[in-house]
């Protein structure tokens, strides 16, 4: 393979399918690596290892989406249209690099609920026009989504950063408020930035949402019940323990 045929504009490899086997075993590398960031949680918690591996990764963010721009001009197809973190996934990956470096608790409740639904979502239905493994984009878009998520998890068990109910809404509102500006800026450019115009070409869950602009209005919805999912294990946590303290309570009353 030479260089034109990994780093050009057209694909002359290996073309993506859905769910073939390399989209499988990046799937599951990433599902082992999350796995690991919980078992070995611990051994990341000493200030000094945590903020290495937290540098690491926003290092690695940054060179991976600097390196999708350089592809895009190296390839001229850079445009207004294209090159501008407008996507969940492309504001999630600097918000992503701010959360890592800055470790500022609002840019995490942010990424909790976008990248754990709309990243997660790329990762499984993804938009990359059919570059397979022989490609660069295939791996520029899995190690950008993929680190996103892993990042977030990684702050969730090792740095034991949590999202509140509150946490809900107030990305619900944070999410709208992008989204009209994104709606306007599309408009004006002609663009499709969070697919607010027209339906990615590719399947993914907008095909079950039902025709412009009716699947805008259930993405709403959707946000919201996919928002309450994710949040729901920290839901049953804090009904347990407070359950819990209940009964102790009790049990010094009658004492």
């Amino acid at each position: 393979m030479c260089y034109r045929d990994f780093f050009g504009l057209h694909n002359n490899g290996v073309k993506f399918q859905l769910f073939d086997s390399a989209h499988i075993a990046v799937l599951v590398t990433f599902l082992i690596i999350a796995i690991c960031t919980y078992v070995f949680r611990n051994r990341f918690k000493d200030e000094g290892v945590n903020k290495i591996v937290r540098y690491i990764f926003a290092a690695i963010l940054l060179l991976n989406q600097i390196g999708y721009y350089v592809w895009l001009a190296a390839t001229g197809i850079w445009s207004i249209s294209n090159g501008l973190p407008l996507t969940l996934c492309g504001a999630s990956t600097f918000l992503c690099i701010y959360l890592l470096v800055g470790q500022k608790y609002f840019a995490y409740e942010i990424l909790y609920f976008w990248g754990l639904t709309g990243t997660l979502q790329a990762m499984i239905t993804p938009e990359i026009f059919g570059y397979g493994y022989t490609h660069y984009r295939f791996y520029e878009f899995f190690i950008g989504h993929g680190l996103i998520i892993i990042a977030i998890l990684f702050m969730t068990f090792t740095n034991r950063i949590r999202p509140q109910a509150i946490s809900i809404k107030k990305v619900f509102f944070v999410t709208n408020i992008f989204a009209v500006f994104v709606l306007i800026f599309d408009l004006i450019t002609d663009s499709n930035y969070l697919f607010l115009i027209h339906k990615p070409k590719t399947a993914s869950l907008f095909d079950i949402l039902g025709p412009w602009p009716w699947y805008i209005l259930s993405l709403e919805f959707l946000c919201v019940i996919m928002y309450t999912i994710i949040y729901t294990p920290f839901a049953i946590k804090d009904y347990f323990q407070k359950k819990k303290i209940k009964n102790r309570s009790k049990e010094k009353a009658f004492a």
